[in-house]
């Protein structure tokens, strides 16, 4: 298996954000619902610029392993362009794309 790790630099902090299977063509970033689940929207929320780059690399889906409810949420990378709403709360650009759009798996 292929594996890649994703980072982001917040405020100058570098923080793992998830990590690529080649293979499967799957992004899986883990997380927990109370600090990356935006309740007001129902939506999860993923940082703009990492999203393209995983385009770049041919990457078709996303999953979210919640660690606070042990589920795992997959969907399409494609949905948070076509459907993702346009955020920017201080971190950076995000897209945020409902809950409705995932499957859990």
């Amino acid at each position: 298996m292929t594996v890649e790790e994703v980072t982001l630099n917040i405020k100058g902090r570098r923080l793992s954000v998830g990590y690529i299977d080649y293979n499967t063509k799957t992004f899986t970033s883990v997380r927990r619902r109370d600090k990356h689940f935006y309740r007001n929207s129902k939506s999860w929320g993923m940082d703009t610029g990492i999203l393209l780059n995983l385009k770049e690399k041919g990457i078709k889906e996303i999953r979210i392993f919640d660690q606070q409810t042990g589920r795992t949420y997959r969907t399409k990378l494609d949905a948070f362009f076509a459907d993702g709403r346009d955020i920017d709360l201080g971190y950076g650009k995000q897209k945020l794309l409902p809950e409705s759009y995932f499957e859990i798996i």
